[in-house]
């Protein structure tokens, strides 16, 4: 979206937010940073994505105990010591706290709000970097809370050459005898691992990951730390299609090294909004005339800060 171009408006003049493709989305999102499209607190990119997946969080909250019946009651317990009882918690006793009653839940709000929103792990995909947006979205002192943000620096892709070819080379390192099921379970795994990346391409070699973090960044006025690593032995990103399948192999195991065949760095050009520099099947390397300059995980991730003008600082963890 151009900076003469009008965005879509509802009946109330908002800007609005409907069904459309990623790379119309991020177009949007990316006119959002550059101050295009001006939003105010009732309209944000992500309140439709908050109601539905936080819709938990959005019960109504009393400072006054309402007894279920009269058989019921509580003892007189200030709010400021359930929130002390609640420091002390673990998460799991926290949220037991929090069914108490409405007082109870109150009390500790801020000490969960913490809890959820802080150290979050963040993937590489839009629906990891947008449900994190919406989850700041509800309540106004979330985004405070947080002063340490992970970054993984791996998205699902295809192996530059090719998922078959990988596949052989974790097999030879297993020692594994492949069954021909086993080939039938690794074509369907490929095959849906690949239509989900199809998707994500938009997001990570074009541009819209640092659009996104852009965004995330500059909503997080307290961040102090951004803490970067790889996908840890074993470990997925959330929701990619195929990897439930894995467990069916006859070789699995916990901790399969399979990372290196679904997942990966991410190189695109900046200018063009794609990759223009490539490898071939013989190993070589093939440049595009006219390639602008390259960007990956970390480049987004360095640029991304100075545009969101964060002073936290950036750690790595291996």
């Amino acid at each position: 979206m151009g900076a003469d171009e009008e965005p879509t408006r509802d009946e109330a003049g908002a800007v609005k937010f409907g069904p459309k493709t990623l790379k119309e989305t991020l177009k949007e999102l990316d006119a959002i940073n550059k101050s295009i499209i001006k939003l105010d607190e009732e309209n944000d990119p992500f309140d439709g994505l908050r109601k539905t997946l936080f819709r938990f969080l959005m019960i109504h909250e009393y400072s006054v105990d309402e007894p279920l019946d009269n058989t019921v009651k509580l003892p007189a317990v200030p709010t400021e010591l359930i929130s002390e009882i609640g420091v002390h918690l673990s998460s799991r006793d926290l949220q037991t706290l929090r069914y108490t009653s409405k007082r109870f839940r109150y009390g500790v709000k801020t000490i969960f709000g913490k809890e959820l929103v802080n150290a979050q792990t963040v993937f590489p995909t839009y629906v990891s970097v947008a449900s994190f947006l919406a989850l700041l979205r509800c309540e106004s002192f979330f985004p405070g809370m947080v002063d340490t943000v992970t970054l993984v620096g791996e998205a699902p892709r295809i192996h530059e050459h090719g998922s078959d070819w990988a596949w052989e080379r974790l097999e030879d390192s297993e020692r594994a005898v492949v069954t021909p099921g086993d080939r039938m379970l690794q074509r369907g795994i490929n095959a849906a691992h690949a239509a989900w990346c199809s998707v994500n391409d938009d997001f990570c070699y074009s541009g819209g990951y640092r659009i996104l973090l852009t965004m995330m960044l500059s909503r997080l006025p307290n961040l102090k730390t951004i803490k970067i690593r790889k996908l840890r032995a074993g470990e997925h990103v959330p929701d990619v299609d195929g990897m439930d399948a894995l467990p069916d192999l006859s070789f699995y195991r916990p901790k399969l090294p399979v990372n290196d065949i679904f997942y990966g760095d991410w190189q695109y050009d900046t200018v063009h909004k794609r990759v223009t520099v490539y490898t071939d099947e013989y190993g070589e390397e093939i440049v595009e005339a006219g390639a602008g300059p390259q960007a990956s995980f970390i480049d987004d991730v360095v640029a991304a800060m100075g545009n969101a003008r964060t002073s936290a600082v950036l750690e790595s963890i291996v």
